[in-house]
């Protein structure tokens, strides 16, 4: 057990000022660390020193806080190979302004301090210098070995870790259990469209089932009947649709395309039918291509792009006179909103452009200005028409000229 001990030296080689070369080079391979390690076989004790003698508090295999201004102390005992060493939550000390603090200093207990080498009473030799982890401490190897032999933590470890494997086990087969009742679960979910955008809603919408056992390691429920079971739907569809979840149940609500319900295994049995409506479809494009005209000049609007910031149009423009005209702005009526371009153009008699653009960020306008947008972001019963149009200013000779006309369409019809 000595040797063991001795073993977590290795934690300090690079801080210590002692010179134990040829034991430390015995020891070099040994995976050690100043916290416990994930496996198993561990559990931890809280312990506290009073009137010289060590005292047992607790153990446990889940970690425990600890309380420093009450002199605790905690260390981790893997009970396979009978290790026991601090379990400190930092391997390094810094103060409320995250300099790195001197252990030969008063560590001035307070909420910032965290169990850690500085603080511990199984380690010593406070000199502050070069080191791994910014201190030079080793471990107190005498004092940990006082602990053990105290408390006989030895042999409290291997009975508590009994218990422990027992309680697992016991969870385990609760477990097995459970998965057998969730391998018999199903669900038929329900789709139905009030849009009458489509004629079979719910071939529109794919589903997959994910049920899991709400059954910790340790500290299950006694009883399989009282085991919770968590539902996870996730729901898979191509169309952009605007579902909404309705009727009687304990589905929560639908978001980000999960439904996700929980009930006991005792409820098990009950049938898993939740219903969605298709109450409207989100859009990020409009392919109007429309155009309109006068004499003198006709312009194409091709598309209409809607993103969560910006609105994008890609427009052609044509002079369909005799004499060169040169437009002054462009500007785009989309259901109620005007978006204006200022760009100059010069077309030559029967001349054009295609393929222009423009761009603008209407997430940075008022709401109430933005709603005329936003209500066309989505189709559904209350925005299944809106209203489009153009106007273009144009000089033609030097006279001032305007094309201006708007129509209203029926919004399915340019997806």
């Amino acid at each position: 057990m000595q040797k063991g001990l001795f073993a977590c030296l290795l934690l300090l080689t690079a801080c210590s000022t002692t010179t134990e070369t040829e034991e430390m080079a015995s020891l070099v391979a040994l995976p050690l660390s100043p916290q416990a390690p994930p496996t198993a076989d561990v559990l931890f004790a809280k312990l506290q020193k009073q009137d010289e003698a060590w005292q047992l508090l607790s153990i446990a295999s889940k970690r425990m806080p600890v309380d420093l201004l009450r002199g605790e102390e905690r260390v981790f005992i893997q009970t396979g190979t009978q290790l026991v060493m601090p379990d400190y939550d930092h391997h390094q000390y810094r103060n409320a302004e995250k300099r790195l603090f001197d252990c030969g200093q008063n560590a001035g207990y307070n909420k910032h301090t965290t169990y850690n080498p500085c603080v511990s009473q199984f380690s010593s030799n406070t000199k502050f210098g070069e080191g791994w982890f910014g201190w030079t401490r080793r471990l107190d190897v005498a004092e940990i070995n006082q602990a053990i032999k105290q408390t006989d933590l030895l042999a409290r470890a291997k009975q508590e870790m009994a218990l422990v494997n027992q309680e697992r086990q016991r969870c385990l087969v609760l477990r097995q259990q459970a998965e057998k009742i969730i391998a018999k679960q199903t669900l038929a979910l329900r789709v139905i469209d009030q849009t009458e955008m489509y004629k079979q809603g719910h071939e529109l919408v794919s589903y997959d089932l994910n049920i899991q056992p709400d059954i910790p390691a340790e500290g299950c429920a006694q009883e399989l009947e009282k085991v919770k079971l968590s539902y996870d739907v996730g729901l898979h569809q191509e169309f952009n649709l605007v579902l909404e979840l309705r009727g009687k149940g304990d589905w929560s609500k639908l978001e980000n395309n999960k439904l996700i319900l929980q009930r006991s295994v005792a409820e098990a049995d009950k049938k898993l039918i939740p219903t969605l409506y298709i109450t409207g479809k989100k859009v990020g494009r409009y392919n109007l291509y429309k155009t309109w005209s006068n004499n003198d000049v006709a312009i194409d609007w091709r598309t209409l792009d809607i993103t969560d910031t910006d609105l994008r149009q890609l427009f052609d423009v044509r002079n369909l006179g005799q004499s060169a005209i040169e437009i002054q702005r462009v500007s785009f009526y989309i259901n109620k909103h005007v978006v204006t371009q200022r760009n100059h153009y010069k077309l030559l008699p029967q001349a054009g452009k295609k393929g222009l653009e423009h761009a603008s960020r209407y997430f940075m306008l008022d709401k109430k200005i933005r709603q005329h947008i936003d209500a066309i972001k989505t189709i559904d019963k209350k925005s299944e028409q809106a209203e489009f149009g153009i106007k273009v200013s144009y000089t033609v000779n030097g006279e001032s000229r305007t094309l201006f006309k708007t129509d209203s369409l029926k919004l399915t019809g340019i997806l």
